[in-house]
C-alpha cells in the first residue's frame, strides 16, 4: 500500500490468547504484522472476549461468551455464524431471533449468551460457531475524500466444535454460492505493502494500488434503495481463503441469486478479483450508513485453542440517494 495511506488508515491488531481473543483498536501494518500503539487511541473503542462454552439446545445452539467492552453505555451490535454464515440468534431463549441484536452494557465487564438457530448437523461432526461484535455502532465519519470510521470498531471470532449429539432445525434454508470467478491479475505483493484484501466498486483503486500509486479506497459508496451495489474484492492468493459476508446499516446483505454468503477459493498465489453484487433493501431510508465485510478465515488462519479470528474488511461509508 502506498505509503502515505498506510500511515492514514487505521486497522485493527488481533492478539489471540488461549481460549480467547484480546483486541484493541490500534494502528496496525496489518499484513506484516508489526503493532504500533497510538497513545491518543487508548480511550477508544476496546474488546476482550472469549467463547466459553458451547451448548446444544433443544431448539438453538447456546454460545456463551464473556465481553469486556468499551465504551460503555453506547449501542453495541451482535452477530452469530455457523462455519461464517451468519445466523438468525436471540439474547434470551424467549426472544425472538434475528440476524442482528442490540445491547448497551453500562459496564465493561459483561456475560452474554446467543441461542443461535443453525443448521443441522450430527454427533461428532466438526462445525465452527462464532459471532461477532460492532463497538459503537451508531457513529457515522463525517464525509470527506478519505473517510475513516476511527471511533468504531468490528471484531469476529469463531471456535471449533465437536457435536456431542444430533442437533435438528428445519426452519434454516441459507444459501452460500461456492462458484465464484476469479480473474487473475499476475500481481504479487513481493514487499508485503499490498492489504490482502480490499473491496471497492472502481477498479481503478486495484490498478493504481498494484503499480504502487497513491489510491484512495475510503470515499463515498453511492447507490440507491433497491438497487444493485456492483463491488469487487481483490485477495492475495497466498492469504487465507474462506466465507466472506456484506453488511449494510448493521445488517446482512443479500446476494443476487439469494445468497447469503460467498466461499472464497482462489487457488493461485497472486492477486485475483471476483465481483459481487448486492441487493440493496428496498425499505432502507436515504442516508449514509456503515458498510462492510466480514470474512471467515478457515484452518489457514486457525489460532490457538481452536479460535479464529476472521478477517474484517476496512468501514466504508455508503451514501443511499
Amino acid at each position: 500500500m502506498n505509503t502515505y495511506l498506510k500511515t492514514a488508515t487505521i486497522l485493527l491488531s488481533l492478539v489471540l490468547i488461549i481460549g480467547g481473543c484480546s483486541v484493541k483498536k490500534e494502528n496496525v501494518e496489518d499484513d506484516v504484522g508489526n503493532k504500533i500503539k497510538d497513545e491518543t487511541n487508548d480511550q477508544g473503542p476496546f474488546l476482550t472476549s472469549e467463547i466459553q462454552n458451547i451448548e446444544i439446545k433443544n431448539d438453538s445452539v447456546a454460545l456463551h461468551v464473556n465481553l469486556e467492552v468499551g465504551p460503555t453505555n453506547v449501542n453495541h451490535k451482535l452477530y452469530a455464524f455457523q462455519n461464517g454464515i451468519p445466523v438468525e440468534f436471540s439474547l434470551e431463549e424467549s426472544q425472538k431471533p434475528s440476524f442482528v441484536q442490540t445491547i448497551k452494557p453500562a459496564n465493561e465487564k459483561n456475560q452474554i449468551t446467543l441461542y443461535m438457530k443453525t443448521k443441522d448437523f450430527k454427533k461428532g461432526e466438526k462445525i465452527n460457531l462464532g459471532f461477532g461484535i460492532v463497538i459503537n455502532a451508531d457513529y457515522l465519519p463525517e464525509v470527506s475524500n478519505f473517510i475513516m470510521f476511527n471511533d468504531s470498531m468490528i471484531q469476529a471470532y469463531g471456535k471449533d466444535f465437536i457435536a456431542d449429539q444430533d442437533y435438528q432445525n428445519q426452519n434454516i434454508d441459507t444459501k452460500v454460492m461456492n462458484n465464484l470467478k476469479w480473474t487473475s491479475t499476475g500481481k504479487k505483493d513481493e514487499k508485503n505493502l499490498m492489504p490482502s484484501y480490499l473491496l471497492d466498486t472502481d477498479k481503478k483503486v486495484f490498478d493504481d494500488m498494484f503499480s504502487g500509486k497513491s489510491y484512495n479506497s475510503g470515499k463515498a459508496i453511492q447507490t440507491k434503495k433497491g438497487e444493485t451495489l456492483h463491488i469487487s474484492l481483490t485477495k492475495n492468493g497466498l492469504a487465507p481463503n474462506g466465507t466472506i459476508s456484506f453488511y449494510l446499516n448493521h445488517k446482512p446483505l443479500k446476494l443476487v441469486g439469494g445468497y447469503d454468503a460467498a466461499i472464497l477459493t482462489y487457488p493461485n498465489d497472486d492477486y485475483g478479483i471476483a465481483d459481487f453484487d448486492l441487493i440493496i433493501p428496498d425499505d432502507i431510508e436515504k442516508g449514509n450508513y456503515a458498510f462492510y465485510a466480514i470474512i471467515a478465515q478457515t484452518e489457514e488462519a486457525q489460532g490457538s485453542g481452536g479460535v479464529y479470528a476472521f478477517k474484517i474488511s476496512d468501514e466504508r461509508l455508503v451514501q443511499i440517494e
